[in-house]
């Protein structure tokens, strides 16, 4: 081999020695640098949703603890103990004593996890009774709620005097009420445990209205016995002897109507008005600015409603307001001065207004006709 040969050969085994040291540092050293840059990069992106989701949800813990704060235990079979507890105790507060039965029923779980232990509750007792059991339930700290409730009258059995904070008035006739109660275990959340209720932090209430509100219900018997009332017969004055300067003609007779019950819709104020001489008709309903008797509705109470009258021409007082109780006939409607002291506050504390708070007088249609 020449000379020449020689160094040609040398450089061609150089080019290949070239090319096969840079094939291999490729494959050995570059490109693992390029697969891991590229798993850094993701993993930089995982990392950065993972504290925008912590960021978004940091506060699940503290919420499923304050939610797990209103039951009674993460045990099932605890949680029924300790609700028959409660429910016997509050029978008990309200007189509900006599021929109460607490049932067990069996819990039932939903889909996202939630238990529902439920108990029927039978008893017997006043209105006033059975309204207080319900209104101090809702004021308890944990999650309940009640269902299925009915109402029977026990014909010729008087109800006893309740001990609870009720009125205490008697009722005249016991009642036996029939209802399911329920409450709610939520399921283990891992890295939170159950946190009970603070007993040095005042009970929370769950109830739309103050409590006294809810006595309104029990002032109306529902289960009283219909009276007809009695019925006057007035000889009318005639235009010929007020031309003579006798008495001047007495006003129209008040039709035989009477409000049977107020209630709040969706907002708007309803009085239940019932016709004496057609019982057989529907229930008429009023609300604000409706033209009623001889006058206007301004106002809807828990107690009844007052109606705005416009006087005869002549009077010294353009209009005069009348207080129609609940349960009383149009006949016996009081001027607003005579009524309770609390209606003419309820109308004037702000001067004369179109509204009142809601009303909790019974749904009119479960009167008894």
């Amino acid at each position: 081999m020449t000379g020449r040969e020689k160094i040609l050969a040398g450089v061609v085994g150089g080019v290949v020695a070239l090319a096969g040291g840079s094939t291999l540092l490729r494959l050995v050293v570059i490109e693992p640098l390029k697969s891991l840059n590229k798993s850094l990069g993701t993993a930089a992106q995982k990392k950065a949703n993972l504290e925008d989701f912590v960021e978004q949800h940091q506060h699940v813990a503290e919420e499923w603890q304050a939610y797990t704060a209103r039951t009674f235990s993460e045990n099932v079979e605890r949680v029924k103990v300790s609700f028959f507890s409660e429910l016997a105790q509050l029978l008990e507060l309200h007189d509900l004593t006599e021929g109460h039965r607490i049932t067990q029923g069996t819990p039932r779980k939903q889909k996202t996890g939630l238990v529902e232990v439920s108990l029927r509750v039978h008893a017997e007792g006043s209105l006033e009774s059975v309204v207080g059991f319900m209104r101090d339930l809702r004021q308890k700290p944990y999650l309940a709620r009640l269902s299925n409730v009915s109402l029977r009258a026990e014909k010729g059995r008087s109800a006893r005097r309740t001990r609870g904070r009720g009125r205490g008035s008697n009722e005249p006739a016991t009642l036996a009420v029939s209802m399911t109660a329920t409450t709610l275990v939520l399921p283990k959340l891992k890295g939170t445990k159950h946190q009970p209720p603070d007993p040095n932090q005042p009970a929370p209430t769950y109830l739309a209205y103050g409590p006294e509100a809810y006595d309104e219900i029990a002032s109306v018997n529902f289960f009283q016995k219909y009276r007809p009332p009695v019925r006057t017969v007035q000889t009318p004055t005639t235009r010929e002897s007020v031309d003579r300067g006798e008495r001047e003609p007495p006003p129209p007779p008040r039709p035989n109507m009477k409000v049977v019950g107020v209630e709040s819709l969706y907002g708007d104020l309803i009085a239940s008005v019932l016709d004496e001489d057609h019982r057989e008709k529907p229930l008429a309903e009023f609300r604000l600015n409706d033209k009623i008797d001889d006058g206007t509705l301004i106002l809807v109470h828990p107690k009844g409603i007052v109606v705005r009258v416009a006087k005869r021409e002549g009077a010294d007082e353009e209009s005069e307001e009348y207080f129609y109780p609940i349960g009383s006939s149009f006949r016996d409607r009081l001027r607003l001065e005579e009524a309770d002291p609390e209606i003419r506050h309820e109308l004037y504390s702000e001067g004369p207004k179109q509204a009142a708070r809601p009303s909790l007088s019974p749904p009119a249609e479960r009167l008894d006709r």
